[in-house]
């Protein structure tokens, strides 16, 4: 199979996962890579994050969930585990974690575009740490989704109640736990799946993919 794999790649050549022209064996061709940006000040915030929800990042995550494409999902996290896999166990906010839990989307949702973005993340996750995934949360309403421009208070009263413990208590009481989503902006959403976890007893840090950027951070990335 070995001596095939070049052959195989002559003919069928991997393409970018956002643009589709020849990445040259990566999950993106060297622009799109170029293009994406990191969260310089992620290991300073409550919620970390690695990535900024900019350019190549922006349009892997709205082609991956609207879609809906998993195969771009896929791409986007195997090449964030590429690159965290030799840092995330080492990383003291991960390495406490002794179970990884993810913020589910509604079960209607989730049937219309196939997969779920944030429990792939939360598996890649997982096997990185070598600690169990744990399907603990289940999302109780189908809300229409916000803008950005949405206020902290408007995603604040849009969460709340939307989430519920699927597990029993004694799962993930006194465990820390990894909460895992794609897109953090305010907050809200992950605050309100990690209050369930925290008043069934579990210590909870909070983790996203990627982190919507501030208007200044925009214009950075722009220049």
């Amino acid at each position: 199979m070995n001596l095939l794999k070049p052959l195989v790649e002559a003919m069928l050549p991997r393409r970018c996962a956002v643009c589709d022209c020849i990445s040259q064996g990566g999950f993106f061709c060297c622009l799109c890579e170029n293009e994406i940006c990191f969260d310089a000040n992620g290991i300073e915030q409550k919620i970390r994050a690695d990535f900024m929800y900019l350019n190549t990042v922006q349009k892997a995550v709205q082609q991956a969930k609207f879609g809906p494409d998993q195969t771009c999902a896929e791409a986007l996290i195997c090449h964030w585990s590429q690159l965290r896999r030799n840092t995330l166990p080492s990383d003291s906010f991960f390495a406490q974690a002794q179970a990884v839990c993810f913020v589910p989307a509604h079960w209607r949702r989730r049937i219309k575009r196939g997969f779920d973005f944030p429990s792939l993340i939360a598996r890649a996750m997982a096997t990185m740490l070598q600690i169990p995934l744990l399907d603990a949360l289940l999302c109780s309403r189908l809300d229409m989704p916000l803008s950005l421009s949405s206020s902290r208070q408007q995603r604040i009263m849009a969460t709340q109640g939307r989430y519920a413990l699927r597990l029993a208590k004694h799962k993930v009481a006194q465990k820390c736990i990894l909460l895992v989503d794609d897109v953090v902006t305010t907050g809200s959403t992950l605050g309100a799946a990690a209050c369930v976890l925290q008043q069934a007893g579990a210590t909870v840090h909070q983790f996203a993919l990627a982190r919507s950027p501030k208007r200044q951070q925009i214009q950075t990335a722009q220049i």
